[in-house]
């Protein structure tokens, strides 16, 4: 199989959060990171995300925002490709108070 990526992924094991932008009210779920690259990631979760639908992930206190390009089910769990669109710094309250003083 040819490789299609542009660019080169990055092996990570890292915990963060996801959130279904189109399904807000369910929460967030818990994810691994595995691969990263400038433009995508891979995560490993224990439940389905929706193809093409809108999330965003919550790691090492920043925001990604990003899409959803796949999600298979790999053995008890499911892995997903997401499309990285943006990523925002998370304000902290010691940030929002110094501000608005």
């Amino acid at each position: 199989m040819q490789e299609r990526r542009s660019e080169p992924r990055y092996r990570v094991r890292e915990g963060a959060l996801v959130w279904d932008l189109t399904r807000i009210k369910a929460g967030f779920r818990e994810t691994a990171i595995v691969d990263i690259s400038r433009n995508g990631m891979r995560l490993v979760t224990n439940s389905k995300l929706v193809e093409g639908s809108q999330v965003a992930i919550d790691f090492r206190g920043m925001v990604i925002c990003g899409s959803v390009q796949y999600c298979r089910p790999d053995e008890n769990l499911f892995t997903a490709g997401i499309r990285i669109g943006g990523v925002l710094d998370q304000v902290s309250e010691d940030q929002f108070t110094e501000d608005a003083a």
